[in-house]
Formats: C-alpha cells, structure tokens, sequence
C-alpha cells in the first residue's frame, strides 16, 4: 500500500534516529540544529538540480548569486522553526515545500516526492509496464491490460478508482509474467 510523503520522510527521520545513523544536529532539533544540518550538507559539495530546486522552493528564492553555502550561513534560525515541529510530527498538514526540504534535510530518497511516488508504479521483475500518461487531469484513467501475445484489439479493461486498480494490476501480475499494462 502507498504510503503518503510525510508519513515516509517521519518513519525513515524515526528509524535513522532509532538506529544512530543520523546526525547529531538532528536529534535534539532545534531551528539553530537545522540551520547547522544544512550547513554540513551544503559543505561537502553534493547539491544536485533537485536539491536547489528544493531549497529554491523552501527559502523562496532563485539560487544566490554567492550560493546556497553563503545564503544559509546568513541566514537567522527562525528561517527553519517549523522544521523541528514537523520531525516532531506536531503539524498535521505541512506544506510540500516544507516537506520536501524535510526530506532533502534527513536524505531521505527518493525525493523529491513526485520521484517518491513514480516508485509505486514499478513492478520490476513481475510486469513489463509501458505508460502512456495521455493527460495529467485524468483522474480515473482506463487501465489496459495486454497479454504477451494478443492484439491491441485483444485488451482486458480494468475499470475503478486507483487503488481498485492498484490492486487489481497487482493480481493480475503475480498470476502472469510479463504482462504488459498501458494506462491511458
């Protein structure tokens, strides 16, 4: 079952916290813990294009001239006070930049969260899947199910709300190998 972005970046923050495989400013956070935190990672030089963007979206801002290094070192704590109420799971609802720079934040991956949830849609080793994604606003697409062998006029039609669909694909799949699925 699909798990949403804020309850996988807690569960994974928790467990890394649990194990001690994760940094001491993240244990006891505080906005000043946070600031630090990016910092460190900003120093070892391993922000990639999704990182910035990621970062960009958060503090609201194109990349600084001089950098995100110097940027976050002039910046106050009270940019990241939220931070530590969400690692404390006390906001119910935060919002996706936040979440994302969370996750950036614990290195949690895959991230950001549309990476996150195109994980659900891999069945490796069961199912062969081609996506043709026809339009973004659909929102109960028609699944088609083609059988290794059969025509495209040859087509099973699973019909339903996601998850129906979900599991429906899911069945489907452990009972044949290779089955190919085209959501239109």
């Amino acid at each position: 079952m699909q798990i949403d972005y804020k309850s996988a970046v807690l569960a994974a923050y928790q467990k890394r916290k649990e194990l001690g495989d994760i940094s001491q400013n993240l244990i006891n956070v505080t906005p000043a813990s946070v600031r630090n935190q990016c910092l460190l990672i900003c120093c070892d030089g391993s922000l990639d294009k999704r990182d910035e963007e990621i970062l960009r979206v958060y503090f609201k801002q194109p990349t600084p001239e001089r950098g995100w290094l110097h940027y976050i070192k002039n910046s106050q704590a009270e940019k990241y006070k939220q931070i530590p109420k969400i690692l404390r799971d006390e906001v119910s609802k935060p919002g996706n930049g936040h979440m994302e720079f969370v996750a950036w934040l614990t290195d949690f991956k895959p991230r950001p969260s549309t990476s996150y949830y195109k994980s659900f849609y891999s069945y490796t080793d069961v199912v062969t899947q081609e996506v043709n994604i026809i339009s973004p606003l659909i929102q109960n697409p028609i699944v088609d199910v083609l059988e290794p062998g059969l025509k495209n006029t040859d087509v099973g039609i699973i019909k339903g709300d996601n998850k129906d669909k979900q599991d429906q694909i899911l069945e489907l799949s452990k009972k044949k190998k290779g089955l190919q699925i085209k959501l239109c």
